[in-house]
């Protein structure tokens, strides 16, 4: 077995131990009960969950599975992207218990990232690259707590890895291989399908991995054919998923709501008069007018008004922006019960340390060369931090972004000299 390949199987079978053992151990959560889809004929056993999206998320998906459509229990149909849900539909069939499968195929998810992560940590730093990379990856305290949650950070982790794997691989090719031209148009759609969050980041990466494309003398080409292709299929494969789900959209609901009905509510949690950098749609219930509104009405309403009031208040705009600044990147949890307990302190080390890795790593890519490769890596956190700024600040929308400087980190203690070259020269 190759060094390398032993790093990304060791790190994914610890990976993979830690958090199916979280999630067998974990406290369990208050019983719930999720209600059924208004108008159902049936009612389904719900299992019990932490958090309000979880119900949601499995809402959904227990609607998909039984009743063939993917709606809420107040029949709301494009209140979230439609990838999660499915994912979880097969699950809803076992009731309760298929919570407790459905976490453990997390597990699985997470355990493939920290693999992911140990590959693209070995192609940036070489063998000891790819140990560090992986095994921070697999030792993530927020990772492996958000594993037992039904909620999109561990596929979202998973998919984003693999996508910017994916853009590593056209960069530092000379001749990018279908599979990976492949693999960036997929991930860029299951992105997409997940999280609408992203679509603004999808095209900054396909530009950036068609830059780092290089041409048949191996110079780097802005409009090189093999980036073209690289940016072409990617954005061909987001176009085809839009459609689809914008088509869906317009039969149901009389609109395409391209990227679901949650935007508008979502900013105005984030920047009504009542936000304060947290979530806490509790608002809806002072306004009822505007709630009993249909649902792209009511989405559309809400992001008009959020957007008013920061035309208003520009200046509460930018203090908000560094209170969610500071919940996103807050090395302890933000809850007050989960920041009491010893596990706490476990995250804080954890998150300051990849920090001081991910800084040192950052400087010695930017030195050797290889600032494509750092510019992928970077972007989406960059990306994540901004868009939070604007939008709700949690710990919990920074979990997908730290494999990636996971791997910025591992080129802190890679070998003395240069790196490989992010673009090597067409052979002769």
């Amino acid at each position: 077995m190759s060094a390398p390949r032993a790093a990304m199987i060791g790190s994914f079978a610890l990976a993979l131990l830690l958090r199916v053992a979280w999630v067998l151990v974990a406290p369990p959560p208050e019983a719930s009960a999720v209600p059924p889809p208004t108008g159902t004929s049936a009612d389904h056993a719900a299992p019990a969950l932490y958090y309000p999206d979880e119900q949601l998320h499995w809402q959904l998906a227990d609607n998909l599975l039984h009743h063939g459509i993917l709606a809420s229990a107040d029949r709301q149909y494009a209140a979230r992207m439609p990838l999660y849900p499915a994912l979880l539909a097969p699950f809803t069939a076992a009731g309760p218990d298929g919570a407790a499968a459905a976490r453990l195929l997390q597990a699985l998810l997470g355990a493939a990232t920290a693999l992911l992560a140990a590959r693209l940590g070995g192609r940036l730093a070489g063998v000891r690259g790819a140990w560090l990379a992986g095994l921070l990856v697999a030792v993530d305290p927020f990772a492996i707590f958000f594993t037992n949650l039904l909620l999109t950070e561990t596929i979202f982790s998973l998919l984003l890895v693999a996508t910017v794997s994916a853009a590593c691989s056209a960069v530092q090719t000379v001749r990018p291989a279908p599979v990976t031209v492949l693999a960036l148009a997929a991930g860029s759609a299951a992105l997409l399908m997940t999280r609408p969050s992203v679509a603004a980041l999808l095209p900054i990466l396909w530009l950036l991995a068609a830059y780092g494309a290089t041409g048949s003398a191996g110079a780097v080409r802005l409009l090189s054919w093999r980036g073209l292709r690289c940016m072409t299929a990617s954005a061909a494969a987001c176009a085809l998923a839009l459609a689809l789900w914008g088509g869906r959209n317009l039969a149901v609901l009389g609109s395409p709501a391209w990227l679901s009905t949650n935007g508008g509510i979502t900013l105005y949690d984030a920047q009504g008069p009542q936000a304060r950098g947290d979530s806490d749609q509790s608002f809806l219930k002072k306004m009822p007018a505007v709630a009993a509104l249909p649902e792209v009405e009511r989405d559309r309403e809400l992001g008009r008004l959020a957007r008013e009031q920061m035309l208003r208040d520009p200046a509460r705009v930018a203090q908000l922006a560094l209170v969610k600044l500071a919940r996103t990147w807050n090395p302890f949890p933000n809850v007050a019960e989960h920041r009491a307990e010893r596990s706490a302190w476990a995250g804080a080390i954890y998150t300051l340390t990849l920090l001081a890795l991910a800084i040192v790593g950052a400087v010695r890519l930017r030195r050797t060369g290889a600032w494509r490769l750092m510019a992928l890596l970077l972007a989406p956190v960059l990306y994540f931090t901004l868009v939070h700024m604007i939008y709700v600040g949690s710990v919990r929308y920074r979990v997908p972004v730290m494999p990636l400087l996971a791997v910025v980190g591992c080129a802190a203690i890679s070998p003395r000299g240069p790196l490989p070259p992010a673009c090597p020269p067409a052979a002769t």
